[in-house]
């Protein structure tokens, strides 16, 4: 999926903040900790943030007696919530700086993944990623590099077999048409050209990045969130008053920085939800601002 590095880093960071705040607690700090998969799962999946609201409600309402997978259910659910608060600050940035036709939108998305790709994930040294993720050419176990778009071209073949004898599909037969539209609209090709990533890292176009980067304040290293995100990050324990004081949203933040506060938000209200602390019908309005 498009922005899939710019989602990620945003759930990952608002993830860390949690960890680490006197304002996460329970079972929402318990699933950040034990299901990052599960939350980065969420933080990549469109539009799933439209049923997280209820899913928490029915989840929190058999909290006394959880069924096995809920923990990871509530921290996809909150990985959707980081979806939402970058798609608030970066889909208006992606036609704002490509209205004039100097770029396409693709390109400010994708110069924010790359950035973060350097920025947060130190350009693959970070897991998810290796070092080679945004590359032409993929190091196979034996040290031989491969082109990496005949893995690709192999990858679908093998994952399109691995479905056909996996699984078949069952109609709908009352409403055959219905049932046809929401198949087709659930189908999502793999359209993302790594090549444009890899150019943009490599030979990156100096235009496009002060339209993506530089012209919007994309990421400032002085805000105060992100410089307590750098700390957090190198492993420095930060807790209580001390996080709280400094894990703050300036005027002039960075988007960036928006991002994160935004999700990191979302996940405190949900843990207030939890714990009895505010109604349903609060949380409900708070996620989805």
């Amino acid at each position: 999926m498009s922005e899939q590095i710019t989602h990620l880093a945003v759930a990952d960071d608002a993830r860390l903040l949690s960890l680490n705040s006197p304002r996460i607690h329970g079972a929402v700090r318990e699933s950040l900790l034990n299901h990052q998969d599960k939350c980065r799962l969420g933080a990549v999946t469109r539009a799933s943030e439209l049923f997280a609201g209820p899913v928490i409600e029915e989840l929190r309402g058999r909290a006394d007696e959880p069924l096995p997978r809920d923990a990871e259910k509530l921290a996809f659910c909150l990985g959707t919530m980081a979806h939402r608060s970058a798609d608030r600050i970066y889909k208006p940035i992606f036609r704002s700086q490509s209205a004039d036709g100097g770029c396409e939108p693709k390109d400010i998305s994708i110069y924010h993944d790359v950035f973060l790709f350097r920025r947060i994930y130190a350009a693959g040294d970070k897991e998810p990623y290796r070092g080679d993720a945004l590359s032409p050419a993929v190091e196979v176990p034996d040290g031989t590099p491969v082109d990496a778009a005949e893995v690709e071209g192999l990858f679908r073949v093998l994952f399109q077999r691995a479905l056909l004898a996996a699984h078949t599909f069952k109609p709908d037969l009352s409403d055959p048409h219905g049932w046809l539209d929401r198949l087709f609209e659930r189908i999502q090709e793999f359209t993302i050209d790594i090549g444009r990533y890899h150019k943009a890292l490599t030979e990156p176009d100096e235009g496009i990045y002060r339209r993506a980067i530089v012209d919007v304040n994309f990421f400032d290293e002085s805000d105060s969130i992100l410089a307590l995100l750098d700390e957090l990050r190198d492993g420095r324990e930060i807790e209580g008053e001390e996080l709280l004081s400094r894990c703050r949203l300036g005027d002039k933040d960075s988007l960036y920085a928006r991002a994160v506060c935004g999700a990191y938000g979302y996940f405190q209200v949900t843990s207030e939800f939890w714990s009895g602390r505010c109604s349903a019908e609060l949380f409900r309005d708070a996620i989805t601002r």
